[in-house]
């Protein structure tokens, strides 16, 4: 089989949901590079332009395309985002607009890999990461106080779609996270904590995150006993 040259990506995130359903990672329309590979991929696999590809081919095409995902988040974006969730057979529109849902809904950073291009430099990573909170920030900052609830936090990462990410130990990583935020003894985040706290999960992988939360677990356990003592 032709595939792609496979190169190491990020892990693939899932949609948008809640009051962020909207709103996507990076831009929404696919780059001539992107529409291009997947054309071509398309192509390889059918003869015919007009072909109808049957939904079971679907995580083989997007495998070709160098896109590994599980039939969980597959289902995820066919479902929530996709109109055509019933439907057994797909046009190729219609395996395009997947392939742009799920794109679109990837960081800049992971796009740029995608494609091979060349990377952004640190101080542009952590501009795109900042200009993406202040989007999400404003949008749960009800008020425009410059805060937003702590009780809320959960639920914004959960519709950021880091719950899926920090996924079994969401609700530890969130109690350690807080406990650490300089606002929330009042109750609220301001943005500078809610900066920190996005961008530790963005620029961090799964396994990095779970290390992280395993470290100050150990931690505050080293601190019980010395207490003890």
């Amino acid at each position: 089989m032709d595939y792609l040259k496979m190169v190491h990506l990020p892990k693939l995130l899932p949609p948008r949901k809640g009051r962020l359903a909207n709103m996507k990672r990076s831009h929404e329309e696919l780059t001539p590079s992107e529409a291009q590979l997947a054309q071509e991929q398309l192509n390889k696999m059918y003869s015919d332009k007009d072909a109808i590809i049957d939904k079971q081919d679907i995580k083989i095409i997007l495998l070709r395309l160098n896109l590994k995902i599980s039939d969980a988040l597959l289902n995820d974006y066919i479902l929530t985002q996709l109109a055509w969730g019933e439907k057994s057979e797909i046009t190729f529109e219609e395996f395009l607009g997947l392939f742009q849902e799920i794109l679109s809904n990837q960081t800049p950073y992971f796009r740029l890999v995608y494609t091979d291009k060349q990377p952004f430099s640190e101080a542009d990573l952590a501009q795109l990461n900042l200009d993406d909170a202040k989007r999400v920030f404003s949008i749960y900052d009800d008020t425009r106080s410059g805060l937003i609830a702590a009780d809320d936090l959960k639920m914004i990462l959960s519709d950021m779609g880091f719950g899926y990410v920090l996924a079994p130990d969401f609700s530890s990583y969130f109690s350690h996270i807080s406990k650490h935020a300089e606002t929330t003894m009042c109750g609220f985040l301001n943005f500078d904590e809610f900066v920190r706290i996005h961008n530790e999960i963005v620029d961090k992988r799964p396994e990095q995150i779970n290390l992280t939360l395993n470290h100050s677990l150990l931690q505050k356990k080293k601190k019980k006993k010395k207490k003890k003592k």
